[in-house]
């Protein structure tokens, strides 16, 4: 009888043992994987930060600290390190700037805004995370930071990087701490009667509601005014501010120092505080004796309307505003931008000056000369892209340009650069005038005096080039004692009839002759 050989398999209790047994293995495995490669991102991110703070601490033996989180990004860039362009290892790791103790820190993503430190300074590439962080740490705009309002509102530090595209910066809080803030231009806005402030970069205007006693210090630059409602403002050497503009009833809370080289102007809004003025500021400073308008002030970015500090000019709306003065306004103005007009700007009276500080205004008035259902006599009809009446004087200086665009052109017919009815007055230092049809037209009792500045005309009428024009039968008079004009004769001009001499005694128009026969132009001087 043969023996039979019988094969045992294994059971399903021991084919589950030993699969429970190999997932377990596999489980420790790849835990322990796990757990070593986050060791080793861990690693490398601490080596990283070693050698950031490396190249930090060998420049602050030599320059010492950095004063932003600008200025310490720049260092390390020196030592070939883009810190906005480093990714942790990690992704539970945060990199951040501790600018009390002048080094680069790791913080883990889990306690990631469960703490505050004005001192930590966090990098944030969109407003969400800004707004996360902004009440917990300082923050850093990164080169791929977006905004869609120009809005930023903080409650620690703020530095904007490479970003020029924040308007408004409102710094509030009250807790006791110093920050630091730079900006590249818009306004700071400043409300936190516990804490002090350390300001570089530049800024439009500053306006300060409250700060503590410990005070605002300015490093930078203040274009416009400084406006101290409440506490300690500090003019640092080596910055630059023109005005400070005391909006406080009392001296009991308000102080003005000027530790720099440059004389500042202080002024108040207050009659008590005019008077007790040099009570409050210390340095050089040159203290207003009257009283300052201060919703006259704020229509502008700046200034305060004398020769030597002018309201600073931006902004179209802000050149509008000079239609608001009165007659017995003596005031100054200077651009400090180019400006598109595209409204028309009347002014009916005040002594104005208007220092273009060789700015452009590109006029188009779209809402006159762009109106398709008008017809093209009523382009001349309606006035001037800027009217000067009654007993309105504006003098241009400073050598600017005033320019049409491509739509002034659209309209079939297009108009005066200036027209003067009334008592109005135009004198013209210095500048570059591209007209329509014509420079000026002067009406009624107006009178134009023109001292220098090239005028170019684009379109002629009737054959004629009307850069300068008198209204028949009035009284107006244009005298020309300088200037260059391009295709017109100011000592004959056909305009009129008979034909005028604008030049005035003493001085001859003299022609130039262009490249070709069709091109001249005439330059005004005085005679030997």
């Amino acid at each position: 009888m043969k023996k039979q050989n019988k094969k045992n398999g294994f059971t399903l209790v021991e084919l589950l043992v030993v699969i429970a047994i190999l997932a377990i293995l596999a489980t420790v495995s790849v835990i322990g994987y796990l757990s070593f490669t986050e060791k080793a991102k861990q690693s490398n991110d601490e080596t990283l930060i070693a050698q950031l703070n490396t190249a930090l601490q060998a420049n602050e033996a030599i320059d010492g600290k950095p004063k932003t989180m600008s200025e310490a990004l720049k260092v390390v860039e020196e030592s070939g390190f883009l810190v906005e362009n480093l990714t942790p290892t990690s992704a539970k790791n945060e990199f951040m700037w501790d600018q009390e103790n002048n080094k680069f820190i790791i913080v883990s993503e889990e306690t990631l805004g469960e703490t505050t430190n004005s001192n930590y300074w966090v990098i944030v590439n969109d407003e969400t995370l800004l707004t996360d962080l902004q009440d917990n740490y300082s923050v850093y705009l990164g080169n791929n930071y977006t905004d869609e309002d120009g809005i930023v509102n903080v409650a620690n530090g703020f530095d904007a990087g490479n970003f020029e595209g924040i308007n408004t910066i409102n710094f509030a809080t009250e807790e006791e701490i110093t920050v630091t803030i730079r900006t590249n231009g818009g306004t700071l806005n400043v409300n936190a009667s516990n804490a002090a402030v350390n300001h570089y970069g530049n800024s439009n205007m500053v306006d300060i509601t409250s700060v503590a006693n410990d005070s605002y210090h300015e490093y930078g630059v203040v274009l416009g005014n400084v406006y101290l409602e409440q506490g300690r403002f500090v003019v640092e050497n080596g910055s630059k501010i023109s005005n400070v503009i005391v909006t406080a009833t009392t001296t009991e809370k308000v102080k003005v120092e000027n530790y720099s080289t440059e004389i500042i102007n202080v002024s108040a809004t207050n009659e008590s505080v005019v008077t007790n003025l040099g009570s409050i500021t210390s340095g050089q400073t040159n203290n207003q004796t009257t009283v300052v308008d201060e919703d006259a002030l704020r229509l502008f970015s700046g200034g305060v309307g004398t020769k030597d500090s002018p309201y600073l000019i931006s902004s179209e709306e802000q050149l509008l505003n000079i239609a608001t003065f009165d007659d017995t306004s003596i005031v100054n103005v200077k651009l400090i931008n180019d400006i598109v007009l595209l409204n028309q700007l009347i002014i009916s009276s005040g002594k104005i000056t208007l220092d273009m500080d060789e700015h452009t205004i590109t006029y188009t008035c779209d809402s006159i000369h762009n109106s398709s259902d008008k017809p093209s006599t009523d382009i001349i009809n309606e006035g001037g892209v800027i009217d000067l009446k009654e007993n309105a004087s504006l003098t241009i200086s400073g050598n600017g340009t005033f320019n049409f665009n491509d739509n002034y052109l659209n309209y079939p017919s297009i108009g005066m650069t200036f027209r003067l009815e009334g008592n109005s007055d135009l004198i013209v230092d210095s500048g570059s005038f591209y007209c329509g049809l014509t420079f000026v037209q002067c009406g009624d009792s107006s009178v134009c005096k023109i001292n220098g500045g090239y005028f170019n005309t684009f379109a002629s009428w009737n054959n004629k080039y009307w850069t300068l024009n008198l209204i028949d039968n009035s009284n107006a008079s244009i005298v020309v004692y300088g200037g260059t004009f391009d295709m017109y004769n100011p000592a004959e001009s056909h305009t009129e009839n008979p034909v005028a001499n604008f030049v005035a005694e003493g001085y001859e128009s003299i022609r130039i002759n262009g490249p070709t026969d069709d091109s001249f132009s005439y330059v005004v001087e005085k005679v030997n």
